[in-house]
Parts: C-alpha cells; sequence; structure tokens
C-alpha cells in the first residue's frame, strides 16, 4: 500500500513539474491530471477517449469542452521519447503492401488524425504537404526543429518496390511508393510504425535506411 501512494506521488510530481517547465497555463489541477495515471498502465489503449475535468467554477468554451486530448495527452505526445517507447502499434488485418492504409489507420487510432486515403504516391494531393527532404540527415533535423511531429505520415522511396514506376494520378513518375506514421523519438532514432510487405512492425529510422528506404516528404491531416 505504502509502495503504490509513493509511486502516485512521485507521478503527481512528475506531471507538475513537466507543466511548469514546459509553461503551460493550463486550467487543470494536478489532481485532475492525476486521473491519466491508470491509461499509463494499460499502455495508451484508451488515451484518446478520456477527457479531463476542469476545477469547479471553470468556464470552458464550446469549443474548448469538445477538445479529445488534455493538457497531459499534449505533454505526452510532445514529449516523444515517452510516447514511442510506451505506445503498442495495431495490427490490422489488410492486404499485403497496403502501407498507406496502415499508415492512415493508424494515425486516426494512435493520433486521432483523419488523412484522407488513397496510394502512398498520391497521399500527397489529398493530405497537406509539410515539407519535401532530401535524405535522412534532414529528416532528423527537421525532427528536432519539431517540424516533423508524431502522428505526421513520411513517404519513403524504395529502389526495389514493384511500383517504383507507377504514375500518379497527375500522370507524373511516383516520388515515393512507401509510407510509415511517425511515432517519435526513443531518444536514439526516429520511430516509425508500417506495413512492409506483409509485416507491421515499429521500427526505427537506421532500420528503414537499412532497408535501403529514402525519405522523401512529410505529410499531415487537413483536418486536425
Amino acid at each position: 500500500m505504502i509502495k503504490k501512494y509513493l509511486t502516485r506521488y512521485v507521478i503527481k510530481n512528475i506531471i507538475v513539474s513537466s507543466l511548469f517547465i514546459l509553461g503551460n497555463n493550463s486550467q487543470y489541477s494536478a489532481d485532475d491530471i492525476l486521473l491519466k495515471e491508470k491509461y499509463w498502465k494499460s499502455n495508451f489503449e484508451n488515451i484518446n477517449n478520456l477527457k479531463v475535468i476542469p476545477k469547479e467554477g471553470t468556464r470552458t468554451s464550446g469549443e474548448a469542452s469538445k477538445k479529445t486530448f488534455s493538457a497531459l495527452d499534449e505533454i505526452i505526445k510532445n514529449d516523444s521519447a515517452f510516447y514511442s517507447e510506451n505506445i503498442k502499434i495495431p495490427k490490422y488485418r489488410i492486404k499485403n503492401e497496403h502501407c498507406s492504409e496502415y499508415a492512415t489507420l493508424s494515425a486516426k487510432k494512435l493520433f486521432n488524425k483523419d488523412y484522407n486515403f488513397d496510394n502512398s504516391w498520391n497521399l500527397r494531393y489529398s493530405n497537406k504537404i509539410i515539407s519535401k527532404i532530401k535524405d535522412k540527415e534532414e529528416l532528423i533535423s527537421l525532427a528536432e526543429d519539431t517540424i516533423l511531429k508524431p502522428g505526421m505520415i513520411v513517404g519513403f522511396e524504395n529502389p526495389d518496390s514493384r511500383y517504383k514506376n507507377y504514375r500518379d494520378r497527375k500522370g507524373k513518375k511516383a516520388e515515393y511508393t512507401h509510407t510509415s506514421l511517425y511515432l517519435g523519438t526513443n531518444g536514439n532514432d526516429l520511430q516509425f510504425a508500417h506495413q512492409f510487405g506483409d509485416k507491421i512492425e515499429k521500427i526505427s529510422l537506421t532500420e528503414l535506411s537499412n532497408k535501403k528506404l529514402i525519405p522523401k516528404e512529410i505529410l499531415d491531416s487537413q483536418k486536425n
């Protein structure tokens, strides 16, 4: 019992310290935010479904009351080392080589992002282009500058892909044929979730590079 309350006390103080350091002028108290603790222990399976109750007497606008993610959710998403290490990637029964389907479905489940679905080489036309990329080093730099954020999709060129000579909807040669969902960093490397052939896995940027995949573009949802 003592260990249980000590654990809760430590977690509570970590949360309060994080809010202070980040300069988050949250309207929620530490006790309100502590409600999230039980969701940490279930690997965030229900994190999108929980709303933190504001302190009594606090006014909230209609728009604010509809927000799915609380102040703590934002901390977790921004502290990608914490989030990417604890996240359990979803598994779906989808056809092999449907990497864009996997990426868009997982973006919705894990980050509540609504991407418009299409083939990998056409996602750029129905979603928001954040940045073009030359190589692995530039992608790392964009992550460090928080331009690349968890929940965004990265398009990769695969020189061995059987789709590499496909034409996109505008008749241009496909710029890339593979897409992966960015989860964050584990402190050492960028982390992604993807389907590659028939395999669904969490994978690092180094491992993607070892498969000869080259990052080409960062995409985000038009809606959220």
